[in-house]
């Protein structure tokens, strides 16, 4: 669904749109069942009109950083389907790239007589629908080391982390994992549902005749109901995390998130004025940090409608009126997968405690407070600098491993106000018994906002999980404290070690 034209789109639809620019398909890939020589990967975008859904083709072979190229295509579409043609290639890649394609809720598609195997097979998973036809060929296999060939267990947990991740049951992720390297297997649909992996049939020939019943071929279907319950849930913190970002962004996010009419606190409303609403509410709290306890999330689901009960504790702070506002609120969703996206169909919630403060006089230097942040996937979970939440974009930015002397993290924060925060920490001494279990001892801090700096002496620790190469970080926590007690630390998700 694009919700600039509240449009909902359908199979005929897509295969109508696929037939009209098929030429990007080179004719390797359409009329013969055999791999082609692929080059490096491409990415093209085909908008057949507004109230039509993006085509996102991605083909070739995926190298390290093709993930951000992607990721830059994809921001800018609210709504598309990914059609890939690509024998594979990089690990982190494909599950990047697939990462990307389940935040964002798009779709994805291997057409007729097309490869798809390896890095792309898994970026494919990504898809909340993910859709085949019955002559593409989809193969997965067990992670190899580049150098040796033979299977790595990182790069299989890495995987399985990722599956998990996509809400995966374990029998899929044995599936998808059990073949070596030097071996594939090509999914069928069959298989598909025996081991839980949610699949759609999608053929060309579907444009000559014309549905009657043009939801009868819509791309979506059913989940099978434990699939259907992690999309939820995985939903359901999505929607949290991102209504806790810059008012812009929010509404932009809120605006694909919700049906055209909603039940909004028990009244039937239409979207524009559940909009406007949520405006004047950011508005008033500029900045905003929620907190889900996701072990207290019941999610229960019937067919395509998933109901949501829990609650959520939330940190909100005006910098123009210097108040803040702390509590706890009980929570009810209704979310439909009517249209294949999770789209919200009601919407109420009770405030359970709260507690409102004045901060009148009060000194905004915020560098002599404890500052603590996670963050997952380059977006905070949770932040404070003091007692004011914090946005957080930036992934680890900055790494020098030990072989250079000192090793350093950065990460750079975004105040509410838009002031940007550089917090560098930074050792020379660490024990590495092995990558997997790497330990920088801190010993420098400095805060960087704006042109004025800050430097400290701390006691503190780094611990990092990494891979064999010490390429690719798959936790990185920080903690520091300076002789007057303030507390400084980041939580960091997996991301791609950078070197000067």
């Amino acid at each position: 669904m694009i919700r600039s034209g509240m449009a909902q789109r359908s199979l005929h639809k897509l295969t109508t749109v696929i037939m009209a620019h098929i030429a990007w398909l080179p004719s390797c890939a359409v009329l013969v069942a055999i791999p082609c020589v692929l080059h490096a990967a491409q990415f093209d975008v085909i908008v057949p009109g507004s109230k039509q859904t993006a085509l996102i083709t991605v083909e070739g072979k995926l190298e390290l950083d093709d993930e951000k190229k992607f990721i830059d295509v994809a921001l800018k579409h609210s709504d598309a389907t990914v059609v890939f043609r690509s024998n594979g290639g990089n690990l982190i890649a494909g599950i990047e790239i697939g990462k990307a394609i389940w935040l964002k809720g798009f779709s994805t598609l291997v057409p007729n007589d097309t490869h798809c195997a390896s890095a792309c097979a898994l970026a494919w998973l990504g898809g909340r629908v993910r859709a085949m036809s019955e002559s593409a060929r989809i193969g997965f296999h067990a992670a190899s080391n580049a150098d040796t060939g033979e299977v790595t267990s990182v790069g299989n947990a890495v995987i399985g982390a990722y599956l998990n991740q996509l809400g995966m049951p374990t029998s899929a992720i044995v599936y998808i994992t059990e073949p070596a390297p030097d071996q594939i297997k090509w999914l069928t649909f069959a298989d598909a549902q025996k081991y839980g992996i949610d699949v759609q049939r999608f053929e060309l020939e579907d444009v000559a005749s014309p549905p009657r019943n043009e939801n009868a071929h819509r791309l979506p279907s059913v989940s099978a109901p434990a699939t259907q319950v992690a999309r939820a849930r995985d939903f359901i913190i999505e929607y949290f995390v991102n209504s806790g970002q810059s008012n812009d962004r929010a509404l932009f996010y809120l605006n694909t998130a919700y049906a055209d009419n909603v039940i909004y606190y028990k009244k039937p409303t239409d979207i524009r004025k559940l909009l406007s609403d949520k405006r004047s509410f950011f508005k008033r709290w500029p900045s905003r940090k929620y907190e889900l306890n996701i072990s207290d999330i019941d999610v229960r689901c019937a067919e395509i409608v998933c109901k949501i009960h829990g609650t959520i504790v939330w940190h909100m702070y005006s910098s123009e009126r210097k108040s803040s506002s702390d509590g706890l609120a009980e929570i009810d969703y209704t979310i439909s997968f009517t249209t294949g996206k999770p789209l919200i169909v009601s919407e109420w919630s009770k405030v359970l405690s709260r507690d409102v403060k004045s901060h009148e006089g009060a000194s905004t230097q915020k560098s002599d407070t404890n500052i603590i942040l996670r963050i997952n996937n380059g977006a905070c979970t949770y932040s404070k600098i003091g007692d004011e939440p914090v946005r957080c974009s930036s992934r680890l930015l900055y790494a020098i491993l030990p072989s250079s002397g000192r090793g350093a993290y950065s990460i750079e924060v975004t105040r509410m106000d838009g002031t940007r925060m550089l917090i560098w920490m930074s050792g020379g001494k660490d024990y590495q018994p092995t990558l997997s279990e790497y330990n920088l001892y801190i010993d420098t801090l400095r805060v960087t906002i704006g042109s004025k700096i800050s430097t400290f002496s701390v006691e503190g620790l780094c611990q990092d999980k990494l891979n064999d190469a010490g390429t690719y970080a798959f936790s990185t926590r920080c903690r520091a404290k300076t002789r007057a007690g303030t507390v400084f630390g980041f939580d960091l998700g997996p991301g791609v070690i950078s070197k000067p």
